[in-house]
């Protein structure tokens, strides 16, 4: 058995034939001649094959004889003869306290006999004569109880009743049939083979009924019909149990007097001869979504809203005209024809698939995960590293070779069949088609994906959030990553030139604060007391003074001490003349370093100018526009070329003459100069060489005094290091204004990222709008899409600068919770958050808050010997771990605290109620790690929702999902390893009884099991 299960088909759920006393095409059936019933029965059969309605009710007036004169001309028919299904139905009229003849139907199983239909009639008794519902019967009433004001409002005040067909004709249109006898009759009919179908604003519907003034009476024939007919949407949706801005005002008048349980309504043709057999009334045809059957109709009757549709056409089946690419039609399995295995496996097995949603069913081990898998393969699924039975453990296992032997095809509603290799998955570059959820793939994206393994989930949410954006939105991006880069771009610039400026301000916070460090200042007072004491120490070493020889000295020493002077001049310009020399040689190679600077920034302007120009001139092209029409720049380096050759030239004639062994050089001149003075002071006379010699030692200490004293620009000296200390006092102010510089840095850097997110929002507010317009998720499950800024991972990088060993942070676990309490305590979403929280960081880590006082302590000492203070001020001013990101909740719960079954089914809700790929999608045991109550509450209504708008296809074990979601089809799956691993299937739908027995028994473990649990079960439980 290989049955589509239940699908969209027209319904006509009153016609009549020749034997209501009504009929309008010609000679009724009580005057026909066997030849003329036989020719009107082939007219009928004619008019029923040419019209686009599957299943015909035949509601004929106070009887079921056109029904079985119908079916006995069959008989002697062919199969196929007539194509479509006949179901009896009967039009009575009972007893009710209106001012007008309240109709009601019967509509009947096509299994019940000619006696059980004939039994159900005669349990009715009419009113007053209280006899039971005949030809005779009504004859009689139209004779006995008659009167003339009667006669005449039908036109009978003429009428001979003594003729069987007038007074049968007059009776007809005036009996009723009793309210008590009408509800046995039904009580009494075979379980679950009668329904009751009234009318609700058609010709004698309860909608005129007075509710206030019979309010008992309205209440019970409101509440006791399965079927109501009418011809307005309001309506039915009201009946059907769904709300809608145009029957608001009545819906809950109408839920309560349905006691709350929907009901079927369906509109009907009443039409009185052949050639108006299914024309309905309007334009709005009935169509229902189960077997052409009365079990398919009583399915119908259990699930209103999703099984029929008053309209032209329902709209899966405008779907599957308009997309016919998107709906599996059927599988084939095609076996080699010269096969590697003898083992059975697939066969030959061909199925036919409902656009719905089917429901593979079996016990453990019986061939649903293959089928699974196989039509996942059909569709090209990316999934396919997660295929249970297409594996190289099972069905793909090398030395069995099972798989080579089989191919599958696929047939789409468009037309196109695709067969494809069982041993092969699909190519890398393959466009997926059918979606596929295995159980395995659940938990990599639910579990793995918390505790930071994967990132499938966000690619997944990605994935469903660039299907929402507009396709100009889109442009030509394949993804929403490409899309943010493109637009975050410039803002990426900002941040990291920002980041740039905020590092350098770094380094000169960190210099400052390394010079305002106590100990710095205890170094600067203990080497300002040990230069003093040098200086101490070098004022007792002065040379003792040698008194001037008197100025009587011969012409020839004194010719000596004359050229002495001399060469002592000549020496200290020399000196002077080198001083100079040293001070402009450092005054120039600082000049290079600028212009070096200069032309490293002018060079930097070009790659990011030329960067920007690749970027901005293909989009500058879409509008037409050239670059050179708003960007020109000029450079012109030579200028700066030839500075810098100049000053290189001024600092190479510098170092010559400072070069010793440049004979032309000062330095060269000063040597010279020196050693001539040094070989002449040899040829004075001993009081003249020693007093020469007093002046070079007083002049060498003095110098060396000088130096030690120095000047605050003297490095090293006691000048220097007074003017250091002294400058300690105004350093605080100093850095208190570099400290708040950073902070506005990192404002400037979080306002960028606050950009960042702001248009990351408005990609995503259309995924955002239809959650807010849909009111399942919006209200029941409450899913709500959030983006905030997220500061994942934070912890990890800070303990990779901070060490566990002192401070506030000291203790690996008491660290970690410091810092937890600290991320806790302060909102990052804002602003003002992120300055207190970056200002709370950097107080736990500047005092030791885990002590008395919370003394400071040095940033050095807290900082980890693998990284540097600098460093680390980069990472907490400069932002780089915090990024906009955004995540589901399920009931005010984020997806990181629910159960790995409640992230299970919140990834569902987004596949099946948010994703908008019309594409099919495979779920494997969608229920696992689920309760059953989560099931039925919030995995059947998004089930039942999805499968309105894409073919879902799942395997499982839970009979809510399978029967409570009211699948179209099940596939009964079974395996028999003794016959050659042979796998079977056979489908259909929940009310075909084959199905429904399997459904049962695999699901609720047989009848008695489940009729054994039910009995247990307390009314008021």
């Amino acid at each position: 058995m290989n049955s589509k299960g239940a699908l969209w088909r027209k319904w006509d759920f009153h016609v009549h034939t020749p034997a209501s006393f009504h009929w309008a095409g010609g000679k009724r059936l009580s005057d026909m001649t066997s030849a003329e019933k036989e020719k009107s029965f082939e007219c009928m059969v004619e008019a029923m094959n040419k019209s686009d309605v599957e299943v015909f009710v035949i509601q004929d007036y106070w009887t079921f004889d056109g029904y079985h004169a119908f079916r006995d001309f069959l008989k002697n028919r062919a199969d196929g003869f007539c194509s479509k299904k006949v179901l009896p139905g009967i039009e009575l009229r009972v007893q009710s306290p209106t001012n007008y003849r309240l109709n009601v139907h019967g509509v009947f199983s096509e299994e019940l006999t000619r006696q059980q239909l004939e039994d159900f009639k005669a349990k009715l008794r009419l009113v007053r004569s209280e006899r039971s519902l005949s030809d005779e019967a009504i004859r009689q009433f139209a004779r006995g109880y008659m009167d003339d004001a009667i006669r005449k409002e039908h036109g009978a005040q003429d009428w001979d009743l003594s003729i069987d067909e007038k007074a049968f004709e007059l009776g007809a249109k005036c009996v009723e049939i009793t309210a008590e006898s009408f509800r046995s009759a039904f009580v009494e009919t075979p379980e679950s083979s009668a329904v009751i179908m009234m009318p609700w604003d058609t010709y004698g519907g309860l909608e005129d009924l007075k509710w206030a003034k019979h309010y008992a009476a309205s209440r019970d024939y409101f509440s006791r019909p399965h079927i109501f007919e009418t011809r307005k949407q309001d309506y039915r949706d009201a009946f059907s149990g769904i709300r809608t801005s145009g029957n608001g005002v009545y819906f809950d008048g109408f839920k309560s007097a349905l006691n709350g349980k929907p009901r079927l309504a369906i509109s009907g043709s009443d039409a009185h001869k052949y050639e108006d057999y299914g024309k309905f009334v309007g334009g709005k045809p009935t169509w229902i979504k189960a077997d052409t059957c009365f079990r398919g109709l009583l399915q119908a009757t259990r699930e209103p809203a999703s099984r029929s549709y008053l309209g032209e056409e329902p709209p899966k089946l405008t779907a599957l005209r308009e997309k016919p690419t998107h709906y599996l039609k059927s599988i084939s399995f095609i076996r080699s024809g010269t096969p590697i295995s003898a083992d059975t496996w697939f066969g030959s097995i061909s199925l036919d698939l409902n656009p719905d949603l089917i429901a593979i069913i079996g016990n453990k081990g019986s061939g649903k995960s293959a089928l699974a898998d196989v039509l996942a393969l059909i569709g090209d699924t990316g999934a396919f590293k997660h295929f249970s039975f297409l594996n190289r453990r099972r069905f793909r296992e090398e030395k069995k070779s099972w798989s080579k032997d089989f191919e599958v095809a696929g047939a789409w509603v468009s037309g196109e069949v695709r067969t494809v290799p069982l041993a092969k998955d699909p190519e890398s570059y393959a466009v997926e088609r059918i979606k596929y959820v295995p159980q395995s793939y659940f938990e990599e994206i639910c579990n793995e994906y918390v505790i930071g393994k994967t990132n499938t989930f966000e690619k997944e949410l990605k994935s469903v959030i660039f299907s929402h954006i507009d396709e100009g939105e889109r442009s030509n991006f394949s993804s929403l990553d490409d899309l943010l880069q493109n637009r975050e771009s410039q803002l990426e610039k900002s941040i990291i030139q920002m980041r740039a400026e905020l590092s350098r301000l770094n380094a000169s916070i960190y210099e400052e604060e390394t010079r305002l460090n106590p100990e710095n200042r205890e170094r600067l007072q203990n080497t300002l007391v040990l230069k003093e004491q040098e200086l101490a120490a070098h004022d007792l070493n002065k040379p003792g003074e040698v008194s001037k020889p008197s100025d009587e000295n011969s012409p020839e020493m004194q010719e000596k001490l004359d050229r002495l002077a001399s060469l002592k001049k000549d020496i200290s310009a020399c000196e002077l003349a080198l001083a100079g020399f040293r001070e402009e040689r450092k005054r120039k190679i600082a000049e290079r370093s600028s212009i070096d600077k200069v032309k490293e920034g002018i060079a930097q302007l070009e790659r990011l100018i030329a960067s920007a120009k690749v970027e901005l001139e293909i989009e500058l092209e879409t509008f037409g526009i050239g670059w050179d029409q708003i960007f020109k720049l000029e450079v012109s380096s030579e200028v700066i070329d030839t500075k810098r050759l100049e000053i290189e030239d001024q600092i190479q004639v510098l170092h010559n003459q400072l070069d010793p062994s440049n004979s032309d050089g000062m330095a060269a001149k000063l040597n010279s100069l020196e050693n001539s003075a040094k070989e002449l002071s040899i040829q004075l006379d001993e009081p003249n060489r020693l007093y020469q010699e007093y002046l070079i030692k007083f002049q060498s200490w003095n110098e060396a005094r000088v130096a030690l004293i120095g000047s605050s620009s003297l490095s090293g000296s006691i000048e220097f290091v007074r003017a250091e200390i002294e400058q300690l006092k105004i350093l605080p102010e100093r850095l208190q204004a570099l400290r708040e510089e950073r902070t506005l840095k990192s404002r400037e850097i979080y306002s960028l990222i606050i950009k960042k997110k702001v248009l990351r929002e408005s990609l995503f507010s259309p995924v955002q709008r239809l959650i807010d317009s849909h009111v399942l998720i919006r209200e029941e499950f409450k899913l709500q899409f959030r983006s905030y800024i997220s500061m994942m991972g934070f912890s990890e990088k800070f303990f990779g600068y901070v060490k566990h060993s002192a401070g506030t942070f000291r203790g690996e676990e008491e660290g970690q919770e410091e810092l937890r309490k600290i991320m806790e305590s302060h909102d990052i979403e804002s602003e003002e958050g992120i300055v207190a929280f970056i200002n709370d960081i950097m107080n736990s880590v500047m005092f030791d808050k885990r002590s008395d006082g919370a003394p400071e302590i040095s940033i050095d000492k807290v900082i980890r010997s693998s990284s540097n203070p600098a460093s680390f001020y980069d990472f907490i001013f400069g932002l780089d771990y915090i990024d906009p990101k955004y995540s589901l909740l399920l009931a005010d719960t984020p997806i990181e605290k629910l159960s790995p079954g409640q992230r299970g089914a919140l990834l569902l809700i987004f596949y099946l109620l948010v994703d908008k790929d019309p594409c099919p999608i495979v779920l494997d045991q969608p229920e696992e790690n689920l309760d059953n109550q989560t099931v039925f509450s919030l995995l059947v209504p998004i089930i039942k929702e999805a499968k309105n708008r894409r073919q879902v296809i799942m395997v499982t074990h839970n009979a809510n999902l399978a029967v409570t979601c009211d699948a179209e089809q099940v596939i009964h799956a079974s395996f028999v390893r003794s016959d050659g691993n042979k796998i079977s299937y056979v489908s259909g739908a929940i009310e075909n009884p084959s199905i429904n027995k399997l459904v049962i028994d695999v699901l609720e473990g047989t009848r008695p099991a489940f009729e054994n649990r039910s009995e247990k079960y307390l009314e008021t439980a």
